[in-house]
């Protein structure tokens, strides 16, 4: 069996390329033959630490900032030319491999709904299959991309979401469908002492996100709580409309903004409160990093993500979407309480288990087994 993960671009700081070299370097550690490769150009740092004996493949196509419409068009037919290349080696591989008695396909995992899109319109024959592995709510696609989707999923042999809320959805497009959430990148030995008066947040700083909204509860927060101040890490497009909006709402002096870091533990063992105000999330992995850290939880029930891991009144607060003054309150009552912070943290660091990588990767090996 080899392995071929592909990615949009190994360079971001993506949720589906944080889990695709997560396997990538599990799988090589095997001994199994593994490939990153990413639709973007070269250049830049990795974001995250790639083993040496996994490959590193690009498509060369610029799609920084998400790239122009004609940039993903272009991909379409790149992918295209470099699978007709590797698949003719894989065809050659393959026929001597079955003279010693030994079949192994190659399996393609297709992280985020563009790549499942590049993957699927691969003419791939006896030697490739292809796994699409959704990492955005289902809902959450728009315009030419929801009529592609309906197009082009089906060809794909398996698909494995992130969740269950979007099962039902993905089952419509491929019955072949099976949910297999993401692995919990850490699982420290020590945990946050939840004695610091920080609120942390963490994440790109787009739209879906909603640190707009992170700050209308933060605002109310702040009115009845004097010292505890709120710290968002992340980069992105909303960056300088966010800052403005603390200044406008008075909060500018209990906020700070850091640039996203590979030492993001850290981070999570000096906070006391982990809060997310996100739109829409797929699984939100940052929930699971900071449930590992023993960090309680306060987030929107979005649509998809948090109630499949965050557990009502154990380990975290599950608000209602855009309720603002439920948020705030919940944040002042874990606030105002350490022993609650630290039960809820201790559960955390319990129920988080579940997403442990042995326990994850022991689901992915029955679905390469079954292809």
């Amino acid at each position: 069996m080899k392995l071929i993960f592909l990615v949009s671009d190994l360079h971001l700081w993506g949720g589906g390329e944080r889990v695709a070299v997560l396997m990538a370097n599990h799988y090589a550690a095997k001994g199994i033959e593994t490939t990153l490769l990413s639709v973007g150009k070269p250049g830049g740092v990795f974001r995250f630490e790639i083993d040496p004996k996994v490959s590193v493949n690009y498509l060369n196509i610029p799609l920084q900032n998400g790239g122009k419409l004609y940039r993903k068009i272009e991909s379409f037919f790149a992918i295209r030319r470099y699978f007709q290349v590797v698949l003719t080696e894989f065809a050659k591989e393959e026929d001597s491999t079955r003279i010693l008695g030994n079949n192994s396909p190659t399996i393609l995992l297709a992280m985020g709904n563009f790549p499942m899109l590049l993957a699927a319109t691969i003419s791939k024959g006896d030697y490739l299959d292809t796994i699409g592995c959704p990492h955005s709510q289902y809902n959450a696609i728009r315009g030419i991309w929801r009529f592609l989707r309906w197009l082009l999923y089906s060809r794909l042999d398996i698909l494995v979401p992130l969740t269950y809320r979007d099962l039902p959805f993905l089952k419509k497009h491929n019955p072949k469908t099976r949910v297999i959430p993401n692995p919990v990148t850490f699982y420290p030995e020590q945990t946050a002492q939840l004695e610091n008066k920080l609120i942390l947040a963490v994440g790109r700083m787009d739209y879906p996100k909603g640190y707009d909204l992170m700050l209308y509860v933060f605002e109310r927060f702040c009115k009845k709580n004097n010292d505890w101040k709120l710290k968002i890490i992340g980069e992105g497009p909303l960056k300088s409309t966010i800052e403005k909006m603390a200044i406008s709402k008075g909060v500018d002096d209990r906020l700070t903004i850091s640039p996203s870091t590979n030492q993001i533990e850290k981070e999570y063992l000096t906070a006391s409160i982990f809060l997310m105000t996100s739109r829409s999330e797929g699984f939100p992995m940052v929930l699971l990093e900071a449930q590992a850290c023993g960090l309680p939880i306060v987030t929107f029930d979005c649509e998809t993500g948090p109630a499949e891991i965050v557990h009502h009144g154990i380990d975290g607060f599950l608000v209602r979407p855009n309720d603002f003054d439920e948020m705030s309150d919940r944040m002042l009552e874990l606030a105002n309480d350490l022993a609650k912070r630290k039960t809820f943290g201790s559960s955390a660091r319990e129920n988080v288990k579940r997403f442990l990588p042995e326990e994850i990767f022991r689901e992915w090996d029955e679905v390469f087994l079954n292809l």
